[in-house]
């Protein structure tokens, strides 16, 4: 369900710039997030996703990595991974998390490894 008390909280401009979703082409009101819990093998994962209709979801998840950017910027690289192509962004502790965008919609799988990430994305559309 859409919270409209947050979206009328959002301004569309600041300094005569766009803000937030407006400067890359997504209405605010339109975005949605979901997370679900899925087991692969004896392990618990968190698999995140956000759509952003009409407008492109690679640009999306630039546009949240900018509004909390970590002290130490992570590597990043662009790698196939369950048969879809997909930015691993390894950690200053070495840990990584994976990233995959497909039109509108973007997937977040934070804290697993390459093997569990392969098996999810596979499952992905």
């Amino acid at each position: 369900m859409p919270d409209t008390t947050l979206e009328a909280a959002f301004p569309t401009e600041i300094d005569g710039q766009p803000a937030a979703m407006q400067s890359i082409g997504v209405d605010p009101a339109a975005v949605s997030f979901a997370s679900a819990t899925v087991m692969v093998g004896e392990e618990s994962l968190s698999l995140q996703a956000l759509r952003t209709p009409g407008g492109s979801a690679a640009y999306a998840l630039d546009a949240l990595v900018a509004l909390d950017p970590p002290e130490v910027a992570p590597t990043t690289t662009t790698e196939t991974i369950g048969g879809k192509q997909a930015t691993v962004a390894t950690l200053e502790d070495g840990g990584q998390e994976f990233f995959y965008a497909n039109g509108d919609l973007a997937w977040l799988l934070p804290g697993a490894d390459t093997a569990q990430a392969e098996v999810i994305f596979a499952a992905l559309p």
